[in-house]
């Protein structure tokens, strides 16, 4: 049996697979300069209160819900706590989290769409995708909200 490795095809893989990559850094640095450079030094009303719950967490061992109820997941207080641990009050932790994992999100619509329609279409998806997550009207700036 003859084997069908054609050379232009790897090459193809490795310029889609520089191609996501660069992609991915570029929507990444352009949401980070966003949320940091756009929404003001400093926290927000919600990340405010959602800092304060993570702080008594961590700092003082207030669970949160206890007597309470919010339709936020502990985990999510949780990273507002490790925030205020490793560099106390301060609004670019969850922002910079929020945009890693938009960007692991992102990357990860390119692979089911390479899947279900190939490559250029992957790229398509993450282009249209990771440029609406940065539209004001998308809440681009808010990267660490639910």
């Amino acid at each position: 049996m003859v084997s069908s490795f054609n050379p232009a095809d790897s090459i193809n893989n490795e310029r889609y697979k520089r191609a996501v990559f660069y992609l991915l850094i570029i929507l990444a640095a352009l949401q980070l300069s966003i949320t940091l450079l756009t929404n003001g030094f400093a926290l927000q009303q919600d990340e405010a209160m959602w800092h304060y719950i993570g702080r008594n967490w961590f700092r003082n061992g207030l669970v949160p819900y206890r007597g309470g109820t919010d339709n936020k997941s502990p985990l999510f207080f949780a990273i507002f706590g490790l925030s205020d641990r490793l560099f106390g009050v301060n609004y670019w932790f969850p922002r910079v989290f929020g945009t890693i994992c938009q960007s692991v999100g992102t990357y990860f619509l390119y692979k089911i769409a390479d899947l279900l329609a190939g490559k250029r279409a992957g790229l398509l998806a993450i282009s249209f995708y990771g440029l609406s997550v940065l539209w004001h009207g998308a809440d681009g700036r808010y990267v660490s909200y639910t």
